[in-house]
């Protein structure tokens, strides 16, 4: 009904937010977590936010903890990682958390 699919779009947006922040990490880098929200844009039935929201959320997931990892190892950029990168920030704005953080 249209009060579940409020509730789940609001919880998403909240994890969303909860994603571009790096403190985060260790809990959302978990195999559950991906599969969890890959199961949640499956049981949408491709509800077009949800599939969106959860894409980005495990873009924000990928790209901090990429950053994370670079900031600790000091190693050189991975192919793709640049292009990744930007379009995390590309999808989730100018103004989002991710993009100061990129």
């Amino acid at each position: 009904d249209d009060e579940s699919a409020d509730i789940r779009l609001l919880a998403l947006y909240v994890l969303q937010h909860v994603a571009s922040n790096g403190s985060n990490m260790k809990t959302l880098q978990v195999p559950a977590v991906e599969g969890r929200l890959r199961a949640l844009a499956q049981q949408s039935g491709g509800d077009p936010p949800v599939s969106r929201l959860v894409q980005s959320i495990l873009r924000s997931i990928h790209t901090i903890s990429t950053l994370l990892e670079l900031q600790g190892k000091q190693r050189p950029l991975r192919s793709g990682e640049v292009a990744s990168m930007q379009d995390c920030v590309s999808n989730a704005g100018i103004d989002a958390s991710i993009s100061r953080e990129v």
